[in-house]
């Protein structure tokens, strides 16, 4: 009897435990969610104050609104669909504060309809993380950049329709997606707003952009440090671009210069380029230009496959300017169209092993 007595006690101190454990995990689940600040928005001023706000938030946007350039932080969450924001002077901006990534994390936006006519950069992320940016519709000036991305990883734009507004000359290359390298000569204001470990030549990884229709000067371009010779070996690690339409009006539709581990699968690429001897008159151009460094051996290669191209010079360039090549390259299932003629629709170089099969050639 005293065995079963305690038993019971023990049964009873159990099963109080358990349920303060659950009630406590309950309690930490709910505060978690409180901490998510909800913010619905219908004007500029309403949008500036949510945006000041350091927790994690989510800002709806409900109403038309036209906003002047601003800063956004980390755990941001803006929802602007079904909406215009007019943003004259562009959108939003972060400022660099750590290194490794780590100046802006954990960023979504959502829709909108964002729109600018200037000449300058609308969306500009700097040593940022986790950044998603969906189903936007993106007007900005031919002659400035709807998105970039300065020493970004892990960014995933999926569903936007991007494109360049206005008029520019026949050589003009900017591109309305950048994925930019980090120098004093690619970002000058990052090093003289944020100083100059902030531009030693940090590059971009893991980036995706799928499912888009984008159309400027240049489309999207992977930048390199064209004149710092120091920073030529720095390269870009994993860019995806999938199911895409690129247009490039007077440049290339694609040009991913100094990037490894990339695919580009699925697209539909076409340069509009007059200046069929240039290299900018490439619809899908990739090239190394400096030694390869600080890239594993595994992430050295590209795939182009099963895209419909169209450009002047060649459609489909690979090639390396230097010494380094790329370890593996896979050209598979093309369709490439060229203003020069069938035989110079491909152009497959600066690689130790090549698979180029399947591909489809075609006078443009």
């Amino acid at each position: 009897m005293v065995y079963a007595k305690n038993k019971y006690a023990r049964m009873v101190l159990l099963l109080t435990i358990v349920v303060a454990f659950a009630f406590a995990l309950g309690f930490q689940s709910e505060a978690k969610a409180d901490d998510e600040k909800q913010f619905n928005v219908d004007s500029a001023s309403e949008f500036y104050d949510a945006l000041d706000y350091k927790g994690e938030k989510v800002i709806k946007i409900r109403k038309n609104i036209k906003i002047r350039q601003t800063y956004i932080n980390s755990n941001t969450k803006i929802i602007a669909t079904g909406r215009t924001i007019s943003c004259p002077n562009g959108a939003l901006r972060n400022a660099a504060k750590k290194l490794n990534y780590g100046s802006v994390k954990d960023v979504e936006i959502v829709g909108g309809t964002w729109k600018s006519s200037h000449r300058l950069t609308l969306f500009q992320f700097v040593h940022g993380s986790d950044i998603e940016l969906k189903n936007m519709n993106i007007t900005c000036g031919i002659k400035g950049h709807a998105i970039e991305l300065i020493a970004c990883k892990d960014v995933e734009i999926n569903g936007c329709k991007i494109k360049g507004v206005g008029s520019c000359s026949k050589s003009c290359k900017e591109e309305q997606i950048q994925i930019d390298i980090a120098t004093p000569r690619t970002a000058p204001t990052v090093k003289s707003y944020y100083g100059s470990k902030y531009t030693k030549g940090q590059t971009c990884r893991d980036i995706e952009i799928e499912n888009c229709t984008v159309s400027g000067a240049r489309g999207i371009c992977a930048n390199y440090a064209s004149k710092e010779n120091k920073y030529k070996k720095k390269f870009h690690n994993g860019i995806t671009v999938k199911n895409c339409n690129i247009t490039g009006k007077t440049s290339e539709a694609l040009a991913l210069f100094n990037s490894m581990d990339v695919e580009v699968k699925g697209n539909t690429i076409k340069t509009k380029s007059s200046r069929t001897g240039a290299a900018e008159s490439i619809g899908c151009h990739l090239h190394i230009f400096g030694k390869i460094s600080g890239i594993k051996n595994a992430d050295r290669t590209a795939v182009i496959k099963n895209n419909k191209v169209w450009g002047g010079r060649q459609a489909i360039q690979v090639y390396s300017k230097t010494s380094s090549k790329y370890n593996k390259v896979t050209v598979t299932g093309n369709k490439a169209h060229c203003k020069k003629g069938s035989g110079s629709a491909l152009k497959i170089g600066g690689a130790k092993k090549k698979v180029v099969r399947g591909n489809k050639t075609y006078k443009w």
